[in-house]
């Protein structure tokens, strides 16, 4: 049911202990080709915030984005949190979201809602959303999105580390470039470029 949003919890040996149930979004996944992508995340006071980025839209479901909690050892979704992310952006629809620092998410939207589905490349809107505060602050400071050269094989993927996120831009013309967005200022700079090479998919850290 594309109307009906569903959490399983599982124990280490991936037996079900319970589930969490609402007809308020669609399911929590993003969507690319095959892939499932992560639309989860738990701030720093352990609440789990359960996003639907809308695509489900494509597939009849009259739900859109938005955000759903779950607050610690409870046994259901919190009756009194509904974050409506698409009357805040637009009707937007995003594909994936990272936690970033305290209440802030870092969420990938579909360039042009009228083209999102599940083999669009033109993902290139971010923006930081704060759950508690329900706010949408688009990122400022990177290349217009038409200027992104696409990734054919994988969504990219940035790393957080320190309250930031250090995002992989191709952008067409010029080298690779790692950016820094700032949750704080929701804007974005540039860092390392990346002399030589063609695309980055993906930065991380080991620890």
């Amino acid at each position: 049911n594309t109307d009906v949003v569903y959490v399983g919890v599982l124990d280490k040996d991936l037996n079900l202990k319970r589930y969490y149930k609402s007809d308020k979004l669609g399911y929590s996944a993003g969507r690319f080709k095959s892939q499932y992508l992560l639309e989860m995340g738990k701030t720093d006071n352990g609440n789990t915030y359960v996003f639907s980025g809308g695509i489900n839209q494509r597939e009849g479901s009259t739900r859109k984005a938005g955000a759903l909690l779950i607050k610690p050892g409870a046994a259901e979704f919190d009756p009194n949190y509904f974050f409506d992310i698409a009357a805040i952006s637009g009707d937007g629809i995003f594909r994936r979201v990272w936690h970033i620092t305290g209440n802030k998410f870092l969420l990938e939207f579909y360039n042009d809602t009228a083209k999102a589905g599940l083999r669009s490349l033109d993902v290139y809107k971010f923006a930081i959303v704060d759950v508690e505060a329900k706010t949408v602050n688009w990122v400022t400071g990177l290349p217009a999105p038409a200027k992104f050269t696409n990734i054919i094989t994988n969504p990219v993927a940035p790393c957080i580390y320190n309250g930031k996120v250090y995002l992989p831009v191709n952008e067409q013309g010029t080298d690779p470039t790692i950016y820094i967005i700032d949750p704080a200022t929701n804007a974005a700079t540039k860092g390392l470029v990346v002399k030589g090479a063609t695309v980055i998919n993906a930065i991380g850290r080991f620890q």
